[in-house]
């Protein structure tokens, strides 16, 4: 209970001078709680990668994905007048239901030929390639230089016979479960360098300044492109999205997002143009490096 105020007593006789007939101020009426606006925009549904793939899906204990294929398919839906619903999925079997009550998916998915001949993609918002994250008291320079060295790599990934051929049997090759175990090993100075996709590779980089984690790159590596799928024959989806996509470059919205999640690393990544539309590549995406 609140403490009842007490006026000083030449105040009180200071109102009763005003006159008897004064009444009391009328209490004004309590403000209405703020109710949170119902958004009644049209949606799409999309699943994404349950186990995450950092910066492009992370999942909070609540279920509520982030990253930076969140921010940009949302991004698309304000620009185009629909909202999204998102729905956890674990990669494997995550297209078995596009155009079966899920619309696209958002996860960093890798467009490949094989893909294409069973979904169609929007335009490319983003290139992958191999990177190689390293301390700062690293000798490392090259990719030519993990030979002789204590690497790791994303298990039963690509990475592996990435590193195996450039090593050509000097050095050792450290299998990880996830990309986070093996960044960790670098940072902790139980392996040399830790190979992977440059997208988690950079989050990790940014997210570990202090400790002088870099990322390096080999611009001869084959190139990777992310994209939204959707069911094949969904024209009209499609032209959306790409629409979309198109007006959050024009406005510099794309640019603050990859800012926001792939920025200040050491190998000064610029954001990507937007492409003309691009060779497919072999390589597949799933929650770790692409394999």
């Amino acid at each position: 209970m609140k403490p009842i105020r007490l006026l000083p007593l030449a105040a009180v006789f200071a109102l009763a001078a005003c006159g008897g007939n004064s009444s009391e101020p009328e209490a004004s009426a309590p403000a209405a709680p703020a109710v949170a606006a119902i958004d009644t925009r049209p949606s799409i549904t999309a699943y994404y990668d349950a186990n995450g793939f950092v910066p492009f899906v992370l999942s909070d204990p609540d279920s509520k994905p982030t990253g930076f294929d969140i921010d940009l398919l949302n991004a698309i839906g304000d620009k185009q007048g629909f909202r999204v619903i998102y729905l956890p999925h674990i990669f494997t079997g995550i297209f078995n239901d596009l155009g079966n009550g899920v619309d696209t998916v958002a996860g960093g998915v890798t467009v490949t030929q094989e893909r294409k001949n069973q979904m169609d993609f929007t335009e490319s918002y983003f290139e992958s390639s191999p990177a190689l994250l390293l301390t700062k008291e690293s000798p490392i320079v090259s990719f030519a230089e993990m030979r002789g060295k204590n690497i790791a790599v994303v298990g039963s990934t690509a990475t592996v016979a990435m590193v195996a051929n450039i090593q050509n049997g000097n050095g050792r090759i450290v299998e990880k479960q996830t990309t986070w175990d093996a960044v960790r090993s670098t940072l902790r100075k139980e392996t040399d360098g830790t190979f992977g996709d440059i997208g988690p590779l950079t989050y990790y980089a940014n997210q570990y300044r202090e400790l002088g984690a870099r990322v390096i790159v080999d611009t001869s590596m084959p190139k990777d492109f992310y994209a939204f799928p959707v069911k094949k024959g969904d024209d009209k989806l499609l032209q959306q999205l790409n629409a979309g996509l198109q007006q959050v470059r024009a406005d510099g919205t794309y640019d603050k997002l990859y800012q926001k999640w792939f920025a200040n690393t050491a190998s000064k990544i610029a954001a990507p143009a937007a492409p003309a539309p691009q060779p497919a590549s072999a390589a597949a995406s799933a929650a770790q490096p692409a394999q």
